[in-house]
């Protein structure tokens, strides 16, 4: 059986500025250390970062990246090693 939304706020309403935000993986990442700064987001064995370290090694990465020319639309490879990058 399906029942009828009980109020405004479980209808869908249509995406507006007011409450829809479309979310990238960067504004994802950007949101999260904003919000939980010191929460872990990575492990990989005894090595952790927390979300804030993520996001500006992130940052660094795709600046580097647009210094040597590889832009949006052009596909790369990254070892998949967090020591590495």
């Amino acid at each position: 059986m399906i029942q009828a939304a009980s109020s405004i706020f479980e209808q869908n309403l249509d995406p507006a500025p007011a409450n829809y935000t479309p979310i990238s993986p960067l504004t994802s990442i950007e949101r999260t250390a904003s919000i939980y700064p010191e929460r872990t987001a990575v492990i990989r064995g005894a090595v952790r970062g927390n979300s804030v370290e993520t996001y500006e090694r992130c940052r660094r990465l795709a600046s580097a990246l647009l210094k040597r020319g590889i832009g949006k639309i052009q596909k790369f490879r990254l070892p998949d090693q967090a020591k590495e990058l």
